[in-house]
């Protein structure tokens, strides 16, 4: 399995925090290590003090879904970083962000080098500062 994929433990620890309890097949053990299983479990379901490490699309998706948070990764030419912005319900991303009423947050100035580092940035500082 490709774990960087998955959310770190600290931001799985801040998803929980922030009332993440979807469906996962991996979880992190209290000593921060992943582990996968064939049932997905929630982060209210998991035993002992296991906590659900969801993808970092299912991170994003939950974002999205609840909190109106969109997080796009754009490539520049010092590397990867997040643009996050604020979507009303129902709003189609991809329209003239001006006249559907979304508000950019701000392109976040964090460069990376890879895409998925730029998720958990952009995923973290959602957690960390909006919601």
């Amino acid at each position: 399995m490709i774990t960087e994929d998955y959310v770190s433990f600290e931001t799985a620890e801040l998803l929980k925090e922030k009332g993440f309890d979807e469906e996962c097949i991996g979880f992190y053990t209290p000593e921060k290590e992943i582990h996968f299983t064939f049932l997905g479990e929630t982060n209210s379901t998991w035993l002992d003090d296991s906590i659900s490490a969801p993808t970092l699309q299912m991170a994003m998706k939950w974002l999205r879904g609840v909190h109106h948070l969109h997080i796009d990764i754009v490539r520049g030419p010092k590397g990867y970083h997040p643009w996050i912005q604020t979507v009303p319900l129902g709003v189609n991303i991809v329209a003239p962000s001006d006249i559907l009423g979304i508000k950019t947050v701000g392109l976040w100035r964090v460069s990376v080098d890879t895409y998925e580092e730029a998720c958990e940035a952009g995923i973290r500082y959602c957690l960390e500062n909006i919601v």
